[in-house]
């Protein structure tokens, strides 16, 4: 891609499938902000509220990770592609609980099955909440919602699409594909990233 191409926000809440976008991304030789395998670009986010020019310099014409967007200072971005990625939000709780306990320890970490309802509820809430209010506020060139169980379940279709979408080549497609790892929808009782890393 060119300078001149569009910046392409991946927005979500966490465990929503942004890291594996990116990955689809960068095998389609999309510039990427953040290094594999997770993208993580905390000292590009942490820019936008205290330096944002340097900020929107840094990810101008490129695919660049951001969760909660919503707690960035976002200002309007007509010419950027907007996706907001969306997961089954008991799932994703379930995902999220199991980073939080690897993190900072299973016995600080409200497992229970209530703090799942709970964290499931508000993911909820913030899936539909969330994207108008960045749509009205970046006001970009396009903004769509994309599944995470799509991408796992048909990535070749999903790929292909997002080509479309973003006007990437077609012969790029299989190559995103392949990125895609089979495995079910629902929360691994391990973490993939994890595994991913170990076999590089």
């Amino acid at each position: 891609m060119k300078m001149t191409d569009p910046t392409i926000l991946i927005c979500g809440s966490g465990r929503c499938g942004s890291t594996l976008l990116m990955t689809m991304l960068n095998a389609a030789g999309i510039p990427c902000v953040g290094e594999q395998p997770d993208f993580e670009c905390l000292d590009t986010v942490q820019l936008a509220k205290v330096d944002y020019e340097v900020f929107e310099r840094r990810i101008t014409g490129k695919a660049v990770k951001l969760l909660d967007p919503h707690l960035l200072p976002l200002r309007a971005m007509p010419d950027a592609h907007v996706i907001w990625l969306k997961r089954n939000t008991v799932q994703q709780a379930r995902s999220m609980m199991k980073l939080a306990a690897q993190v900072v320890g299973r016995g600080a970490v409200d497992d229970s099955r209530r703090g799942r309802r709970a964290m499931s509820q508000n993911l909820r809430t913030e899936s539909k909440r969330i994207p108008p209010l960045l749509s009205k506020h970046v006001q970009p060139k396009t903004m769509s919602v994309m599944d995470f169980e799509t991408i796992i379940e048909h990535p070749s279709a999903f790929a292909r699409a997002l080509c479309d979408y973003l006007g990437i080549p077609k012969e790029k497609a299989a190559d995103m594909a392949r990125c895609v790892v089979d495995r079910e929808t629902d929360c691994l009782p391990y973490m993939l990233e994890t595994s991913l890393v170990m076999r590089r």
